[in-house]
């Protein structure tokens, strides 16, 4: 019974995880569960077993885009394995990057910091050429350009890529994320988009053309395009962004919605703000009913308030939103929210 029982549970596990590489995530949530409760009545509440189980359903749930979830799977992970002491290696690593990048997500940058600056220091003393390090350093980066520091984030892009580049060779797909990262910062440059092309057809020749980070490379290319103000090409990439997102990670994921925002402007900039409109709705929508940081609706509606404006919609419920929008901002500091935060001001005085 008790090998039988063992064995279904690592079935339920690989089953999990192939329905989570599928996109389909809310199938996997069963499997994954199941397998947890089978580990916890055979191993007890304190096995690293269950620690890994738990870990593996946080990460279904941050890929859902359900981050709150994902964060209570990852800390109750971290929580089992501090309690035994276990070496501080790939494991545990691994679930404090978890927590690292759900608190990212839910815009609690400290809680984000630490968590990835701990990772880091890990696996630099384990191994200081893994390629986790190269992960650590961009989830960190990340986390520091969203706190208002874009030149030490860009400082660990660079890290990043020299050291997978090294690792992994040039065609590695992490070199294609890293050049993504760099891309970024330099949005409205040719270099922005060359390294997005490169990364594109990175990971292309990695995955195929149905891979989610496909979609995740054409919103960039959007956002690039969008930096140059070629709005045609942009909204080609992010159109095609959508179609792959819907595909593979779902219509109302987190990501569709970053897709369908930058869609939005690029139809107002086209001079179809009227189109605009449902197209900036249902982003918003997304992104209330999945509980993104209040910095990230803002963006979708402030250019909501534009598209109402511009079409000569409801100009009150316009003025609403931009006030409402601002708010979201709250004191967020990455270079998105400062800009878009100064488009506001500027439109508040004006109106």
């Amino acid at each position: 019974n008790g090998p039988a029982r063992d064995r279904l549970a690592d079935q339920l596990s690989k089953l999990a995880a192939v329905l989570d590489a599928a996109g389909l995530f809310a199938e996997a949530r069963g499997p994954a569960e199941r397998a947890i409760a089978l580990i916890e009545k055979k191993l007890g509440p304190d096995h690293p077993d269950l620690a890994f189980a738990l870990d593996a359903l946080g990460g279904i749930y941050y890929d859902a885009g359900q981050f709150a979830d994902a964060q209570r799977q990852y800390r109750r992970a971290l929580a089992i394995l501090d309690k035994l002491g276990e070496p501080a290696g790939y494991n545990t690593t691994e679930a404090i990057e978890g927590l690292g990048n759900a608190a990212l997500a839910l815009g609690q940058l400290d809680e984000a910091r630490a968590h990835h600056e701990r990772a880091l220091a890990i696996r630099q003393r384990t191994n200081p050429d893994d390629q986790h390090v190269g992960d650590s350093l961009i989830n960190l980066g990340m986390v520091l350009v969203a706190q208002g520091n874009v030149a030490a984030g860009r400082e660990h892009y660079e890290r990043a890529l020299a050291l997978y580049r090294k690792v992994l060779g040039p065609e590695h797909p992490q070199v294609a994320i890293a050049l993504r990262q760099r891309a970024q910062l330099a949005m409205g440059t040719p270099q922005a988009i060359a390294d997005l092309e490169a990364a594109l057809a990175i990971t292309t020749a990695a995955y195929g053309p149905d891979h989610p980070e496909i979609g995740v490379q054409h919103g960039n290319l959007g956002a690039a395009y969008a930096g140059l103000k070629r709005w045609r090409e942009a909204q080609d990439h992010y159109e095609r962004a959508i179609a792959n997102h819907e595909k593979t990670i779902g219509p109302k994921h987190e990501m569709t919605a970053l897709a369908l925002t930058g869609l939005g402007q690029a139809m107002i900039e086209r001079r179809d703000a009227a189109g605009a409109l449902p197209i900036l709705e249902r982003a918003i929508t997304i992104l209330e009913a999945s509980g993104a940081k209040s910095a990230l609706r803002a963006v979708p509606r402030w250019l909501l308030v534009r598209a109402l404006w511009d079409s000569k919609r409801d100009r009150k419920r316009a003025r609403t939103l931009a006030q409402q929008a601002h708010e979201e901002l709250g004191d967020a500091r990455d270079p998105m929210s400062v800009q878009v935060r100064a488009e506001l001001d500027a439109w508040i005085a004006a109106h």
